[in-house]
């Protein structure tokens, strides 16, 4: 649940303004890095989403800066740099994350408001508008991470073929359906597999495309609540040596709360 309360950037316009209203907070960027004003300036954009800006920062040694506007990204990295526990190695480092203050707020900034599914018979469509932190406008967040290389990119240069690459994906999606059945995160969905998708099938699948910890990782967040299903989509999945296929960034995923509510949002920080 919670895939409705995730409304997109309108595209080119909404990048520029995410990029613009990152830029505005520079100085407190800085600090927070523990880099200059000048350092930050270095950066080079590495790639743009929907939802956020990946950007190397030369200063910032193996790991990339990250700006998104997903609020559920951000929910599930704060998550995951709240648990104190060992994360399995088909997860991406994650080292921190903040919310930017009222720096962001440019002239102009549209309210935050999105359209989600009520509750009721029949369902019905409604407006909101965020009233959490920093509210009326939208959350931008930086996160800092572990920087790796594209996944496909990586296993194009081994001599993989993409066909391939894809179908294991495909079919380790319907057994994460499967398996976000028992674990309770998907409710009225219907089974995919009758027998012929198991895990062992799926190992054996990834192993030949060094995928197995990509399950693995899956499994485990399903297991604390999260569940992310947009795998599929190359250009979130990165490559680390001795590992293999590894979640990089880890938008469209989900937590299981009341339809209708706002999206969960991460802690703000004190600048607001």
């Amino acid at each position: 649940g919670g895939h409705g309360n995730r409304p997109a950037l309108d595209r080119t316009a909404g990048r520029e303004r995410l990029r613009r209203r990152f830029w505005a907070c520079r100085e407190s960027t800085a600090v927070r890095l523990g880099i200059t004003v000048p350092e930050l300036e270095q950066a080079q954009e590495l790639g743009a989403g929907n939802y956020g800006v990946v950007f190397a920062v030369p200063a910032l040694g193996e790991n990339v800066l990250k700006v998104t506007a997903d609020n559920l990204e951000a929910n599930t990295v704060g998550l995951l740099l709240e648990w104190g526990e060992d994360k399995p190695p088909g997860i991406v480092k994650f080292h921190d994350i903040w919310q930017l203050g009222v720096c962001s707020v440019l002239p102009r900034t549209p309210a935050f408001t999105w359209t989600t599914r009520w509750q009721g018979h029949p369902p019905q469509r409604r407006r909101l508008r965020y009233l959490g932190p920093g509210a009326p406008y939208r959350p931008v967040w930086c996160v800092v991470r572990e920087s790796l290389p594209d996944a496909w990119a990586t296993l194009q240069a081994r001599g993989a073929r993409q066909g391939r690459l894809r179908e294991a994906l495909r079919k380790l999606f319907y057994w994460t359906v499967d398996r976000g059945i028992d674990w309770g995160l998907r409710r009225g969905v219907p089974r995919y597999s009758t027998g012929a998708v198991t895990e062992d099938s799926i190992r054996a699948e990834l192993a030949t495309i060094g995928g197995v910890h990509l399950l693995e990782a899956l499994d485990w967040l399903m297991e604390r609540g999260i569940d992310f299903g947009d795998f599929q989509k190359l250009a979130n999945l990165g490559w680390r040596e001795g590992t293999g296929l590894v979640i990089r960034d880890i938008g469209f995923a989900s937590t299981v709360h009341e339809p209708g509510t706002p999206p969960p949002i991460v802690n703000p920080p004190r600048s607001w």
